[in-house]
């Protein structure tokens, strides 16, 4: 196993970025994109596959990956789709909770998150997750 950090970002936002931050902007930026539902198991790699290019350091700076021989975990991901759980802005389907829903934000949700960063971060973002969605 290693443990990759991202290196830290200087971050010109309203709010600074931090790992729950990030899924959260994340979230909402999928879900403007009219994007329901992420693959709970496949969330963490693409997101690495991501960071690998280098492209994104200032979003994830503050998000830390351990690297197994067959797998990819990042304690910051899980304790903010937990706490974004918690919350009711996202849901997990039953039983096997294989998809993170996004159905529970409502567009002017996603768009109030969104407007508690600034058109860098947000333009960032945008993309960020057209990346991912090309994964």
């Amino acid at each position: 196993m290693s443990i990759v950090t991202s290196p830290n970002g200087n971050m010109s936002c309203k709010t600074r970025i931090h790992a729950y931050g990030f899924v959260r902007l994340f979230f909402a930026k999928l879900r403007l994109a009219r994007n329901f539902s992420v693959e709970r198991d496949s969330l963490t790699d693409k997101i690495y596959k991501i960071y690998q290019s280098g492209s994104f350091n200032k979003l994830l700076s503050s998000i830390g990956f351990k690297v197994f021989s067959d797998s990819i975990s990042s304690q910051e991901i899980e304790d903010a789709v937990a706490g974004l759980q918690a919350v009711g802005i996202i849901g997990k389907s039953n039983p096997t909770y294989e998809h993170i829903l996004l159905y529970y934000m409502t567009e002017q949700v996603a768009e109030n998150i969104v407007s508690q960063y600034s058109n860098e971060v947000a333009i960032n973002m945008d993309s960020f997750v057209a990346e991912f969605l090309k994964l």
